[in-house]
């Protein structure tokens, strides 16, 4: 038995699962700007394609500091990722770390990717705290091979699914899988040894974002992550997970951090079923029923599960009046505009892949 202690307090231990075989997360990695033209034709060929495999495969986008004032929301840590892959054009697509055309990704070649297999396994579960700006997160990477490159890094961004505020030159009005923050720094975390089949390494860190939000005026003034942060909702962040060969830059394997509503569900034990949960809120939150901003202004975006069927969606007033309604619809990301509707609370009820939901919202001019 060995343990190795990193910066992310992870613990290296040795567990039983040589030989096993499962399905492989890819990796999509891509560097885009508001200021760059042809990234918003990337962006419209590439956003409708992977969004239909939100819980299926990662995506990342970094945002770059050129061409021109560069996107607000470049950070020193999308640069340093920039440089490992030595990007010097964008957009620069690159699936688990080779570059292709962003023309090649297609609903048939991420069908392809979703067909490779790993002997990694990956798992990894987050909590956030709104209030406190801060996200705790668990996560679990069992080998059930010899990696024996003898460096290796893992990478734990955390992303925001949706961006608005960083709009600039390009045409382009929103901007999905924004990269925020890389743990535990801008390098992610080197390993140091080869990794048997059997080894264990688990993960228990709270990262909080520092200061207030402020949205830069060029990224020649990027965030600093000491004092201050460009998370647009907290609601909307979370993490991913990935590990790559220091020597050719292969990903092992990735994960999709999923969202626990209670400490008592991010606490238990790998392998074991979910703790019920107690409340509508708690409901909602287990089954990936999300909304805000809260109090909207122009418009309410909802998260639903990837690709869900959407049988009736009402917003009623608090007077029973129905304002809103929409049936037989499918998706797993929704803005309803909420600009014409008068200041008070509101409640949506859903009913989505036979199961109700509902919440109330706040809007406000």
């Amino acid at each position: 038995m060995k343990y190795i202690f990193t910066v992310l307090a992870a613990l290296l231990i040795v567990s039983s699962g040589f030989g096993q075989v499962i399905p492989k997360v890819p990796v999509y990695e891509i560097f885009t700007s508001s200021t760059c033209p042809p990234c918003k034709p990337a962006s419209e060929h590439l956003i409708p394609i992977l969004e239909n495999y939100d819980e299926e495969v990662i995506v990342i986008s970094y945002h770059m500091n050129w061409p021109g004032n560069g996107d607000p929301y470049f950070t020193q840590e999308a640069g340093s990722r920039r440089n490992y892959y030595g990007v010097n054009g964008i957009p620069s697509v690159w699936t688990d770390a080779s570059n292709v055309n962003y023309t090649s990704v297609t609903t048939a070649s991420v069908e392809s990717e979703l067909n490779q297999t790993a002997e990694m396994q990956m798992d990894v579960r987050y909590l956030i705290d709104s209030v406190g700006q801060s996200i705790r997160i668990r996560a679990r990477i069992e080998a059930f091979a010899d990696y024996t490159d003898g460096a290796h890094k893992v990478y734990l961004p955390i992303l925001e699914h949706l961006t608005t505020k960083n709009k600039e030159t390009n045409g382009e009005n929103e901007f999905h899988y924004v990269f925020k923050k890389m743990l535990p720094d801008l390098q992610g975390e080197i390993i140091i040894g080869a990794l048997d089949a059997g080894d264990v390494i688990e993960y228990d860190t709270t990262y909080v974002f520092n200061g207030n939000y402020r949205l830069p005026f060029t990224a020649n003034d990027p965030i600093d992550h000491e004092v201050e942060h460009s998370v647009e909702e907290f609601t909307d962040i979370y993490p991913v997970m990935f590990m790559q060969s220091l020597v050719d830059k292969e990903i092992y394997q990735g994960a999709i951090g999923i969202e626990e509503s209670t400490v008592e569900n991010l606490e238990r034990e790998w392998g074991t079923d979910r703790i019920p949960p107690l409340s509508i809120a708690e409901h909602n939150a287990e089954s990936g029923f999300g909304l805000y901003p809260n109090p909207a202004d122009e418009g309410l975006n909802l998260i639903l599960p990837a690709d869900s069927y959407v049988s009736q969606l009402r917003i009623v007033d608090m007077t029973g009046r129905q304002v809103v309604e929409l049936t037989n619809e499918r998706f797993a990301r929704k803005t309803l505009p909420t600009q014409h509707l008068e200041e008070g609370v509101y409640m949506v009820q859903m009913t989505v892949n036979g199961e109700r939901f509902s919440s109330t919202f706040v809007v406000a001019h």
